[in-house]
C-alpha cells in the first residue's frame, strides 16, 4: 500500500474558477489526523487550470495532477480520476464542490472500524457559500443496504457523489 488513507478524485474540464474555489476550501479546512492526497484529472483544459494546479502544489497541497493530451469525455475521466487515486478509500469530488472535513474523518473511521463495509455513501446538501449554510438536501439516502460485491464508480446502482469507496 502507498500509506495514503484517503485519494480525493478531482476530475476537471476548461473550469478553473470552481476548481480555484474547491481548492481552497480543501487548502484551509482538511487538516485530517490521517495521509491524504487529491489527485486531478484535466480532461484537456484549454483555460487556465494547470497554472491553478501548479499554484496549490506549490503552496504545500498533496495533489497529483495529470493532464490528458485530448478531451476523452466526462465518464472516462471521471474512472481516471479514481482509478489513479493510491489511498485505501476514494471519494469522488466534483470541482465546483466541497466536502465536510469533519464526515470525511468521520466516515473514514467508521470504514476502519467496520472492515466488511466496501462503500459509505452519504447525503448531499445544496450548500450556499455567501450565507455558509445549507440551503436543502439534494436527496436522502434512505436505505442501509449491502452489495454481494463492491461497486464500482461506473455502475448504474450508486452515484458516486458523496461516496466513498474502499480500494482493493
Amino acid at each position: 500500500m502507498s500509506g495514503i488513507k484517503l485519494s480525493i478524485c478531482i476530475p476537471t474540464y476548461n473550469r478553473e474558477a470552481y476548481l480555484r474555489n474547491s481548492l481552497t476550501y480543501c487548502e484551509n479546512e482538511y487538516k485530517f489526523d490521517f495521509p491524504f492526497e487529491i489527485v486531478i484529472c484535466d480532461n484537456a483544459s484549454t483555460d487556465g487550470t494547470q497554472q491553478v494546479v501548479e499554484e496549490f502544489i506549490g503552496r504545500g497541497l498533496p495533489i497529483r495532477y495529470y493532464k490528458r493530451e485530448t478531451n476523452a469525455g466526462a465518464g472516462a475521466n471521471v474512472t481516471s480520476a479514481l482509478r489513479l487515486g493510491k489511498g485505501e478509500y476514494l471519494i469522488y469530488l466534483a470541482d465546483d464542490d466541497i466536502l465536510i472535513a469533519d464526515a470525511v474523518a468521520e466516515t473514514i473511521r467508521y470504514l476502519d472500524y467496520n472492515r466488511e463495509v466496501t462503500c459509505a455513501h452519504a447525503p448531499w446538501f445544496l450548500y450556499d457559500e455567501v450565507a455558509k449554510t445549507d440551503i436543502a438536501k439534494f436527496y436522502n439516502v434512505t436505505r442501509i443496504g449491502s452489495f454481494r460485491t463492491a461497486p464500482s464508480a461506473t455502475s448504474s446502482n450508486i452515484s458516486a457523489n458523496a461516496t466513498f469507496f474502499r480500494k482493493s
